[in-house]
């Protein structure tokens, strides 16, 4: 750190700030490091903090103004305090970069804000206010962005559950259908398979440059959550597989519960994509009684 010599004034002048009296010894000068030569403006900094929170400085602030109303201007004692006061308040600067940076990073992994909305079990006209995140449309084609957009100044049927990712930061309505009015706004269930809550094979369908574009980021064992008016089922992902998209085996249906993802594949083709991207997942509750 680059240090500059501070001027502490002559021998009647050194005062020492514990006994506010004149200190032994003449010193003419004396080196300090640069930020301490810069202590008025680590003092501004300082005040914004709670005075509870630091009271060894409030008493040398104390200090301070009791030795001015006696006249006591001596430019040694001055400097020795605002010393000690910038470097607290070189402390409190980067504790508070540290507190802004963990509070950032925790922000990262979840939805930027929520929004209430109702999910209903249309067979029993049950309905549950639930939540969903704001979608993170950085990876989102365009065009698809305007389409979500448009969606959400139309009124519609209420959402059969919410499809929750949180460790790719999806959080999703699932609407009853593949149509292409519900793959905008959100997922669809695949009509033909299983019900929701129901067992047996569940579809869930989504675009792959929408909500489902970050599909290419999960890995197996990853967890996924269905809400839905009766509750929060769990599930884990045991396998991923590229399918041709004439291949409708992975749509049969199964005896335990499970969880079929489809998307198209690959997530960045131009044009109608050849492929489809396939996620299988299995309630956790039917993974424990197979154990």
């Amino acid at each position: 750190m680059k240090r500059y010599k501070i001027n502490f004034g002559s021998h009647k002048n050194h005062i020492d700030i514990n006994t506010n009296k004149p200190a032994e010894g003449s010193v003419k000068s004396r080196e300090m490091p640069c930020p301490l030569a810069c202590a008025p403006t680590f003092l501004h900094y300082l005040f914004q903090f709670d005075e509870k929170l630091f009271p060894v400085s409030i008493e040398y602030l104390t200090a301070l103004k009791s030795m001015e109303s006696k006249n006591v201007k001596h430019k040694y004692s001055r400097l020795t305090l605002a010393s000690y006061l910038s470097g607290i308040a070189l402390f409190l600067m980067l504790f508070q970069v540290e507190a802004n940076s963990g509070q950032q990073g925790g922000e990262s992994v979840q939805p930027s804000a929520t929004t209430p909305i109702w999910i209903q079990d249309p067979y029993t006209g049950d309905n549950v206010l639930a939540h969903v995140g704001e979608p993170d449309t950085s990876l989102w084609n365009a065009k698809r962005i305007t389409d979500y957009e448009e969606t959400l100044k139309v009124n519609t049927e209420p959402p059969l559950g919410i499809f929750t990712i949180e460790k790719l930061n999806i959080n999703v309505p699932i609407y009853n259908g593949t149509d292409e009015f519900y793959l905008n706004r959100g997922l669809g269930r695949i009509k033909g398979m299983a019900k929701m809550d129901e067992v047996g094979n569940l579809g869930i369908s989504g675009h792959r440059d929408g909500f489902f574009r970050v599909l290419k980021d999960i890995q197996l064992g990853d967890d996924i959550e269905i809400q839905t008016t009766r509750g929060v089922e769990s599930y884990a992902v045991t396998s991923i597989t590229i399918i041709p998209k004439s291949d409708t085996s992975i749509l049969a249906p199964t005896t335990d519960k499970t969880l079929t993802i489809v998307t198209c594949y690959p997530f960045y083709f131009v044009g109608h994509a050849p492929k489809r991207y396939i996620v299988k997942a299995t309630a956790k509750n039917a993974m424990a009684e197979v154990d």
